[in-house]
């Protein structure tokens, strides 16, 4: 896809790009040396493996192995691909896309989002008018009702649908928008006699925006509690999916950062109650099942969440669902546990924020909290016991820390009345039999993410390093080159890197990142990051260079095996005889490079240090 760029471009919105700033807007980084570190945005982790490189402009996760430039951590982040990606930092930029450059296909898919988009924004325009109008005074009255002012409404961008099934469609059709359109972008249903309606007529309007402030879907709450169902989100569409977004973290997202925390809630009206009583770092799950999405995209802006969702059955049970989902999203969790059959907002209203704050302060720890649920009814038998123990050992498992550890099985063996020794074996037990864990046993090895079946780890290892050394030292081209350059390389996105690097340099370039990333192809740019990110003070780049000039040897030498034997089972004694002097060459060469070898080692080493 960079193919349909000028590279002069890309290198330039690369270069006007500090990618630490980038990253910082979704990724909380602390400084580390020369780097910055934070949890990776990309998979679940309690500990930070994530890395940014504001010297080389790279990012890389020793933990999942995503790396990449600016650009390829916008498109893993916002799901973007790449000219969209290019577009959007090329904004950050000041500059505009080349109009002759643009793929076709990408062309196409913008032009529809941006009809969705527009869409949106027209229909907020018009709910936001019919709520503060003449016709909005019954939405108005109910938002009295619910104790919720006029400035919360307006910030939150509330709205109001009026009850005629066709008020909407009239608005969007004098602003040039088509009915199909307002059906494709869910803001219109057909009814079963073949009417198109307002999907939401009748009902007090939330508008949905993602963390950047963009509108991309609506949720209805119906006036009268009669009206099935009370509550209606817009259907999925290429902008929106419920399981994605939060509500409210447009408005929350800064408070959360600031303060370290967020808290979970269920609905729409309690996410409105703790903002509006000034406690800004409330999100609310839709009204939906809390999913693993709406979890990873919260640990982008903490590592801490608090979950107050209703206290009656169904809150209860959202409860315990959501714990697990947010542990393995790598957050600690903690519970607010409400009066019996009140949720957020009707417990602020009748106690006041002094009382909430008192609340938060004594909530439990997802251990706790599982653990005395677990044992209420009472833990009698030794099977009990043992099955409320494994109901716990997934959350023990996620725990990053020896010391963390230590803590929770005692904790752990406390509420469930079993043995201290009894939990830790249980617990390696549960880790042995489930593979690899997201907590201790979490890799942070960069080559074992970028490992091929069937590739040596030698091989890999040699030419990592040869790699990293031409990073330092572009000077070692001529010798790469002369021991068969790309051919070294067995490895798809070594040679990839090879071939950019090789590529820059005889074009008497400067090895910056963005030219690197000019060259690259993407299913390289995590391989290219692991070079870059990682460090080694000595780079055995003549040992590692040896060892790959060995491995082509050896490669050729069962190549040329494999001719031979072909060319005597079909009798060709011509080419019997060119193999063989193939084979020879081959061998001359061998012993070349051998000599050359021994007259290196007597020597002082360079293998490890920058050429003279």
């Amino acid at each position: 896809m960079r193919g349909y760029m000028p590279p002069e471009f890309v290198r330039e919105v690369l270069d006007r790009t500090d990618i630490v700033l980038l990253v910082g807007e979704y990724v909380r980084l602390q400084r580390r040396g020369k780097n910055y570190v934070g949890l990776c945005p990309f998979h679940p982790e309690r500990t930070p493996s994530f890395t940014v490189s504001p010297q080389k402009q790279f990012f890389y996760c020793f933990g999942c192995g995503a790396g990449g430039d600016a650009i390829k951590f916008l498109m893993l982040r916002e799901k973007l691909d790449f000219l969209e990606a290019l577009e959007k930092l090329a904004a950050r930029a000041g500059l505009s896309l080349p109009p002759q450059s643009s793929d076709p296909s990408w062309m196409a898919r913008r032009r529809e989002l941006e009809e969705g988009e527009k869409l949106h924004r027209l229909a907020l325009e018009f709910f936001t008018a019919m709520l503060w109008g003449e016709k909005g005074a019954p939405a108005r009255r109910y938002l009295e009702k619910r104790g919720v002012s006029e400035e919360a409404a307006r910030r939150f961008g509330l709205g109001y649908a009026p009850s005629e099934a066709d008020s909407l469609l009239h608005f969007l059709q004098a602003q040039g928008a088509s009915v199909e359109a307002a059906l494709k972008w869910g803001l219109a249903s057909r009814t079963a006699t073949g009417q198109v309606v307002c999907r939401f007529c009748g009902r007090l309007i939330f508008p949905i925006f993602t963390p950047q402030g963009k509108v991309v879907g609506f949720g209805g709450r119906a006036l009268d509690d009669t009206v099935q169902p009370k509550y209606l989100n817009s259907p999925e569409t290429p902008l929106f999916n419920k399981r994605n977004e939060l509500y409210a973290l447009a408005q929350a997202k800064e408070t959360i950062r600031t303060q370290g925390f967020a808290v979970m809630v269920e609905g729409y009206f309690d996410a409105l109650s703790l903002h509006q009583f000034g406690f800004t770092y409330a999100v609310a799950s839709l009204g939906t099942s809390l999913t693993q999405e709406q979890a990873s995209k919260l640990a982008r802006y903490t590592g801490k969440v608090y979950i107050a969702y209703d206290r009656d059955r169904a809150g209860e049970a959202a409860t315990w669902r959501g714990l697990d989902i947010l542990d393995q999203a790598g957050l600690e969790v903690l519970v607010v546990e409400l009066p019996e059959g009140q949720d957020p907002d009707e417990f602020l209203r009748s106690a006041g924020p002094a009382a909430w704050e008192e609340l938060l302060a004594r909530s439990l720890p997802l251990l706790v909290y599982k653990g005395q649920r677990l044992a209420a009814g009472g833990l009698v038998t030794a099977r009990d016991k043992l099955q409320a123990l494994r109901a716990l050992l997934p959350n023990l498992a996620h725990l990053s820390t020896w010391a963390e550890r230590e803590e929770a099985i005692r904790l752990v063996s406390q509420l469930t009345g079993m043995g201290w020794e009894v939990v830790r074996d249980e617990l390696q037990r549960f880790e042995s039999e489930a593979g690899p864990a997201t907590g201790l046993k979490s890799s942070k090895n960069a080559k074992n993410k970028h490992e091929i079946s069937g590739v040596p780890r030698a091989q890999i290892e040699a030419e990592t390093k040869v790699l990293r050394a031409l990073l330092r030292w572009p000077e070692l081209l001529a010798q790469v080159e002369a021991e068969g350059g790309e051919e070294l390389f067995i490895l798809s996105e070594c040679r990839a890197v090879y071939r950019a690097l090789s590529g820059a340099l005889a074009a008497g370039e400067e090895l910056r990142p963005s030219v690197l990333s000019g060259q690259l192809p993407e299913e390289a740019m995590g391989m290219a990051a692991a070079i870059l990110i990682e460090e080694e003070e000595a780079i055995p780049w003549e040992d590692c260079l040896r060892f790959l000039r060995a491995s082509r040897w050896k490669r050729r030498r069962r190549q040329l095996a494999g001719k031979l034997s072909l060319a005597e089972k079909q009798g060709n004694e011509a080419k019997v005889q060119q193999i063989l002097s193939e084979f020879q060459s081959l061998l001359i060469l061998e012993q070349k490079g051998g000599e050359m070898d021994n007259e290196r080692e007597r020597k002082p080493g360079r293998g490890a240090v920058a050429p003279e």
